[in-house]
């Protein structure tokens, strides 16, 4: 889709860890998560948030706009650090069709992610097949 609006250059380096790629995206060179712990934290949604999501959704609705909610894989050690994980779950179904890749798809913290929230390029070649599988099977 992207192609119909703009006109890709051909891939070319944007500085020496980044190279964008034709068809609208960078790659970064392949960086590797430490492996570091994380403190508990609790994720907060405000009711403003909620309210957003609300009319957000309405329009979609509106429009007959097929949409689902994904959640992508962070390292293991980030995603068990949440402590109302169940709780994100449970409301965030509340909205529509959810999957949490977190629960899921294998990915090992210091080889598939750069740091606690992003993935690097092995994870990104691990993920995205299942993503794109996900997608075609639910929603198109």
């Amino acid at each position: 889709m992207r192609q119909l609006f703009y006109d890709d250059k051909e891939s070319k380096k944007t500085s020496s860890d980044i190279q964008y790629i034709k068809g609208g995206y960078l790659e970064n060179k392949i960086r590797y998560y430490s492996g570091d712990t994380m403190p508990e934290l609790t994720e907060s949604i405000s009711l403003d948030q909620i309210e957003a999501m609300d009319r957000i959704l309405d329009q979609l609705e509106k429009n007959n706009i097929e949409y689902s909610f994904i959640q992508i894989p962070v390292t293991h050690v980030l995603y068990e650090s949440v402590t109302n994980r169940a709780t994100f779950d449970s409301l965030i179904s509340t909205f529509g069709t959810y999957h949490n890749f977190n629960k899921t798809v294998p990915l090992v913290d210091t080889i598939h992610f750069e740091d606690a929230s992003h993935l690097n390029q092995l994870g990104v070649n691990e993920f995205n097949p299942l993503l794109i599988k996900y997608l075609k099977d639910s929603i198109l």
